[in-house]
């Protein structure tokens, strides 16, 4: 069985605490989003096909959805940990009917794609909102995005690309300093 401890690489980035597959906890890095194709695969760098799966925008089939979150997970934890093929299979075991799984594969989901919440899209809309005077709790997203498009179309808010774009930029610089 892998040991958590004796198995992290230098350069440690400590993330979300998940228990996996064998029972301990591990850690698991958030997701950094990148807008540079070159980065796409490496580390904790995300592509945006990617985070439009993960996120739900373009599921197709269930099998890629888990395969997607398989291969970001090994990764992911690649970051931190000198793995194995076999100690990934343990780690990453996924039995759809094992309450134990689904309850791992939530927690893991979670980690790669909010562990980093600064300036998030959600984070924009109500920031918006609030601006504008306005409480987001209890709305639909539909209804919070359709009320801050408005804003911006009235020059009362930035748009989410420049608000998002900077916060990728942001990770990306974070994310690269980690590394080196």
């Amino acid at each position: 069985m892998p040991d958590e401890k004796a198995l992290r690489k230098p350069g440690f980035m400590d993330g979300a605490r998940v228990t996996l597959g064998d029972g301990q906890e591990w850690s698991i890095p958030a997701g950094v989003l990148t807008l540079d194709d070159s980065k796409q695969g490496v580390g904790p760098f995300l592509s945006a096909s990617e985070i439009e799966l993960l996120c739900g925008s373009e599921i197709g089939h269930a099998v890629d959805f888990v395969g997607v979150l398989v291969g970001l997970a090994g990764r992911m934890l690649g970051v931190n940990y000198d793995l194995t093929d076999a100690d990934l299979a343990v780690l990453l075991e996924y039995d759809c009917d094992a309450e134990w799984s689904i309850a791992m594969w939530r927690d893991v989901f979670s980690a790669i794609r909010f562990g980093d919440r600064e300036r998030t899209y959600f984070e924009w809309l109500n920031a918006v909102l609030h601006a504008n005077g306005i409480d987001p709790e209890g709305r639909t997203l539909k209804s919070a995005a359709d009320l801050a498009n408005l804003f911006v179309r009235q020059g009362r808010a930035i748009p989410a690309g420049e608000w998002v774009h900077d916060a990728i930029r942001k990770r990306e610089d974070k994310a690269l300093e980690g590394l080196f």
